[in-house]
């Protein structure tokens, strides 16, 4: 039989799970200044890579018994709490959300009963460091898919190659952080959410195992004063405008590895080891507490929140007293597949209770938050990444027509319907996009500094648009908002203008005909979550024309360089009303993009202004 030889309960370990779990609270919540609170799960990583290894190079014992013994303690451990957490919130949605939304939220339940949650939000493409969109009460399930993936796959790993061996584990660490970094610089949002992005996080902790315990207060000192200065660096430092996991996510990682290297001690009377003790269970908790009563209550105040995270702690220390602790202490399975039948039960019911409740929508709207393919192929480009995709063709790719998509997000938007525009045609149609990088050579500042990788990527269009020498060229941005320029000597409108004729002069030299795709209206808002909250009273979600000067000002350009000035403002509008749901769907997908069913919609409405092809 298998044993596992136990090292006791390090106080520091739970103390760090607590900062890490408050850290993450804090920036969820909305609590001022904890805008890299997000980071705090990056640090549960490393304390998992670390506890679960030094648990399994503890195993004396076959290698078959080790294994089951340590599947059967995880099961244990992790899934009576987390498959409670997902039945109760299926009930609490299903009786204070509207009806409406409750459809992609049983999807999202069955995901994370599952163990398949990060996979599925990346392949919906869902931002998290983003949430312009009504976000999922089981959004924060993604990092407990990425531990359950890594606890199937590192036992075996380390059990058969790693248990006594640090060097093997020492070169696999810069080669796995290597390959993440360079898969976030390809997609952001998909790279966010995989296993095999993780995992050099994983494997700092684990290797922390094989070091030796040092025995002097010098070094302890050092190391938690550097390991609790990082961590704090991190969550006020940091923001979302870093990609994640990137270079900015070493820092918390090794600031996490320090910590456990310590092996500080740690009062209990700070309170933070009972907090780390609770914290799976107030992760799993705080999330889908605040989700759903902001969601039925939205514009909740500092005290409101406040009084939330408290209940979030009080449900938290309940269940882990009354339910977590003790299943885990007396739970009599003693085989591993006989969790299959809770795991499917609670999929069932939570799926079934959910999806139940979206079968009495009102008026059969559909909500699609679909992106275009651009975002997950990574043919869109995303902040800090500055040389374009190759190969990012689409529509009739065999043909020796060229067709150019140029722009920043608003210009990504418009991609459905022209590729299929594209493909009626028999255009190839090449796709130059990034965010917040509009058509118009512009020095724009983010996070306090010009953005380089615009700088350079608005300057590389000219040579884009000669190398191809497309029949037309369509150019569109976000103009009913204002970028912050380096320059503000002069109005954001003239400064725009004076960037866009560089742009424009550029396509005219290239020979191809310049179409400017004019900016839609902003919501301003979340559009799908308003008409989800009156789903009755849909006026309510309308908004008027687009009206800034920089729309106007691109417009008169435009046309006075002989361009073909597009406007779907004509078709998206009417009466001077922008109605927020067109046929039973939702006009856009956020706050101010619009969705993939819209950019359908407008490809006849392009097609008949080009004199071109269109949908019969």
């Amino acid at each position: 039989m298998a044993t596992s030889v136990s090292k006791g309960i390090r106080l520091d370990i739970q103390a760090l799970r607590a900062v890490a779990v408050l850290v993450v609270i804090a920036y969820h919540y909305g609590f001022g200044g904890f805008k890299g609170g997000f980071l705090g799960v990056d640090v549960f990583f490393v304390i998992s890579g670390f506890v679960i290894t030094n648990r399994l190079r503890g195993y004396q014992g076959s290698f078959r018994e080790s294994l089951g013994d340590f599947y059967l303690k995880r099961a244990k451990r992790i899934l009576p709490s987390s498959l409670l957490v997902i039945l109760l919130t299926a009930i609490f949605a299903r009786l204070v959300l509207p009806s409406i939304s409750l459809a992609a939220i049983a999807k999202q339940s069955l995901a994370a009963s599952l163990f398949l949650p990060n996979l599925y939000f990346a392949h919906e493409q869902n931002n998290y460091l983003n949430q312009g969109l009504d976000p999922s009460p089981y959004l924060h399930y993604w990092s407990l898919g990425v531990e359950e993936q890594f606890y199937l796959l590192w036992p075996l790993v380390l059990l058969l190659v790693f248990r006594k061996k640090i060097i093997p584990l020492l070169l696999l660490i810069p080669a796995a952080t290597i390959f993440a970094f360079l898969l976030t610089h390809q997609n952001s949002v998909t790279a966010f959410y995989q296993p095999w992005t993780r995992a050099w996080e994983f494997l700092i902790g684990a290797a922390l195992t094989f070091l030796p315990v040092v025995k002097s207060t010098l070094f302890t000192r050092i190391c938690a004063i550097l390991g609790w200065t990082g961590i704090a660096a991190s969550v006020f430092l940091i923001d979302t405008s870093h990609p994640t996991p990137g270079f900015t996510t070493l820092l918390p990682v090794s600031a996490a590895a320090l910590v456990i290297a310590a092996h500080s001690s740690i009062p209990t009377r700070t309170g933070l080891p009972y907090i780390g003790d609770i914290s799976y269970t107030l992760y799993l908790v705080h999330w889908p507490l605040f989700i759903i009563l902001t969601s039925r209550y939205p514009g909740t105040n500092l005290a409101e929140r406040l009084l939330i995270a408290i209940l979030a702690l009080g449900i938290a220390a309940t269940i882990y007293k009354y339910f977590e602790n003790p299943l885990r202490t007396q739970i009599r399975i003693k085989r591993l597949w006989y969790f299959a039948i809770p795991i499917g039960v609670i999929a069932i019911l939570s799926f079934g209770i959910l999806e139940s409740g979206s079968a009495l929508a009102p008026g059969a709207i559909q909500i699609s938050r679909q992106t275009p393919i651009l975002y997950s192929d990574g043919c869109h480009l995303l902040f800090d990444v500055t040389t374009p995709k190759a190969n990012c063709f689409f529509g009739d790719t065999k043909s020796s027509t060229y067709v150019i998509l140029a722009g920043d997000s608003h210009a990504a938007m418009y991609f459905p319907g022209l590729e299929l525009l594209a493909q009626r045609n028999h255009w190839k149609l090449l796709t130059l996009t990034k965010s917040s990088c509009p058509p118009a050579e512009l020095t724009i500042i983010r996070s306090a500094k010009v953005d380089i990788s615009c700088v350079l990527w608005e300057r590389n269009l000219e040579t884009e648009f000669l190398r191809y020498k497309p029949k037309y060229i369509f150019l569109a941005g976000a103009t009913e908002q204002s970028y912050e320029l380096a320059n503000k000597q002069i109005p954001y409108a003239s400064a725009y203008g004076i960037g866009f004729t560089k742009t424009l002069d550029a396509a005219i030299a290239s020979g191809a005909t310049p179409v400017l795709l004019s900016d839609t209206p902003w919501p301003g808002k979340d559009s799908p979550n308003c008409i989800v909250r009156n789903a009755t009273r849909l006026s309510k979600c309308d908004l008027p024309l687009p009206h800034s000067a920089t729309t106007a000002a691109v417009k008169a350009i435009a046309k006075s360089k002989g361009a073909l000035v597009i406007d779907p403002a004509l078709v998206l509008c009417s009466a001077g009303t922008c109605p927020a749901v067109f046929a039973n769907t939702n006009v856009y997908r956020d706050y101010s993009h619009i969705s993939v069913e819209t950019s359908l919609r407008l490809e006849l409405y392009i097609a008949s202004k080009l004199g071109a092809s269109g949908r019969d």
